[in-house]
């Protein structure tokens, strides 16, 4: 069968098209006019695209815990979804009521009480905190002073940060007027469950404790 093309462009834009064809090029360059050849287009497609081989896409509804595995490619709403539950600031935070008519007269643990903790990661009981294991920063602060009793003389009063017990912070209130501020940061780590407290040691003396402010808070790290 005889077909006839009607060509409008002129002789040399005809040629200049052939010879992109025939000199097609092995591999796509944003540079060339020229056509690339099928062999060309597969291996860079194949390069380009080869690690997504048989992946499946994993959508938002499905979510990325579902598909713990190395055969899905998670969408940008599943990994967003996905941080913005599961990957946020862990923490807590707990208070005392200030103690200047119901005074501390006695070797005692800070009476703190939860005041946040949305994400659960510890209970309190008698003024201790227990947390679960793992690492957490820890910041501590208020404002001490101390009196004498009745009859007696002045003592003076060691706040302690304690750890399972063990004292990760010390500070010794002399101050019989204006308060004093007092503050520890720690990191603590432990493989089991463990503990937080805040001890008013009295030390050579029969003194009452008075403090303001008494804060801790509790963030989850690792």
């Amino acid at each position: 069968m005889s077909t006839t093309f009607n060509l409008t462009n002129s002789a040399t834009e005809v040629n200049t098209a052939i010879q992109a064809v025939v000199g097609a090029d092995t591999t796509p360059d944003a540079a060339s006019a020229n056509m690339v050849t099928s062999q060309g287009v597969f291996n860079y497609v194949n390069a380009e695209l080869g690690p997504f081989k048989g992946k499946t896409i994993t959508l938002e509804g499905t979510g990325i815990a579902a598909t713990d595995n190395d055969t899905s490619v998670p969408s940008s709403a599943a990994v967003k979804d996905y941080v913005d539950n599961n990957v946020s600031l862990k923490y807590a935070t707990y208070t005392a009521a200030d103690a200047s008519d119901d005074d501390v007269d006695e070797d005692t643990v800070i009476a703190l009480t939860e005041e946040t903790d949305a994400s659960n990661i510890g209970t309190v009981s008698n003024g201790t905190v227990t947390l679960s294991s793992g690492a957490y920063l820890v910041a501590f602060s208020g404002t001490f002073s101390k009196r004498a009793t009745s009859g007696g003389w002045y003592g003076n009063f060691q706040l302690k940060l304690r750890h399972n017990g063990a004292t990760k912070g010390e500070h010794t209130v002399t101050n019989t007027t204006a308060g004093e501020s007092v503050s520890f940061t720690r990191i603590i780590v432990s493989n089991t469950s463990q503990t937080v407290d805040v001890f008013a040691n009295e030390v050579n003396g029969a003194s009452e404790l008075y403090y303001q402010n008494v804060a801790l808070s509790i963030i989850k790290i690792a």
